[in-house]
């Protein structure tokens, strides 16, 4: 592997849709930093260097092989000769989004590989940043666009009424109001959430959520 590879800032990886296999074996790894040294550290403990990258390397080409993480440029086959021979690993693009749902899902197992020698991932925060923020798929459902206004008619609601019960709060004027204007006085009690949907454009059980959460905060 070419040891000058310099890595993107992380603002401009950031930014990105996509992200080169070698960025990704950096920040998981700083392998540029690592291998290079690593000859001058014996047998013994190159051997458990070249372990612990091995197994980050195969762990993420076998989860592209298996289409968990999209190529989006490149040949799998590119990067067979590991990560001590592949001389530049960013000829493989792949889709950041895949890449980010991948290490949610296998960071304790990448980071019990980089433990045989030693290491931790070396972006950590960076990528757990990342990872955390749960985008919308493709075709996926947004985010409910009125969570706050409801929260907040809820809000006021149990300040004014403290003794309002959860199940009544759903089909009050001012809460329905806060998501389908000048439609509150069409709600009445026990109505199915088959009409509620249909009649106020949102399910019932995502203003149930909301109500739980106010009530949680509350108690």
């Amino acid at each position: 592997m070419n040891e000058f590879h310099k890595l993107p800032s992380l603002e401009d990886l950031e930014r990105s849709n996509n992200w080169g296999f070698g960025d990704i074996f950096e920040l998981l790894c700083n392998h540029t930093h690592i291998l290079p040294k690593a000859f001058d550290e014996g047998r013994t403990k190159f051997e458990l260097i070249y372990k612990a990258l091995t197994g980050v390397w195969t762990t993420i080409e076998d989860s592209i092989s298996l289409g968990v993480i999209r190529v989006k440029s490149g040949r799998l086959m590119d990067l067979s000769e590991g990560p001590m021979l592949t001389n530049n690993p960013n000829v493989v693009v792949l889709d950041k989004k895949g890449f980010l749902s991948f290490y949610r899902k296998n960071k304790s197992k990448l980071a019990q590989y980089l433990s045989y020698a030693d290491f931790k991932i070396y972006q950590e925060e960076f990528l757990d940043r990342l990872a955390s923020v749960k985008e919308t798929s493709e075709g996926g459902r947004p985010p409910f666009p009125h969570k706050e206004n409801v929260k907040q008619a809820v809000e006021k609601l149990v300040k004014r009424k403290p003794n309002i019960t959860q199940k009544k709060v759903l089909y009050m004027p001012e809460v329905i109001n806060a998501f389908a204007p000048n439609k509150g006085n069409e709600a009445y009690p026990d109505m199915p959430a088959k009409e509620y949907k249909e009649l106020f454009g949102c399910s019932i059980s995502t203003i149930k959520k909301i109500v739980r959460e106010v009530y949680k905060s509350d108690s």
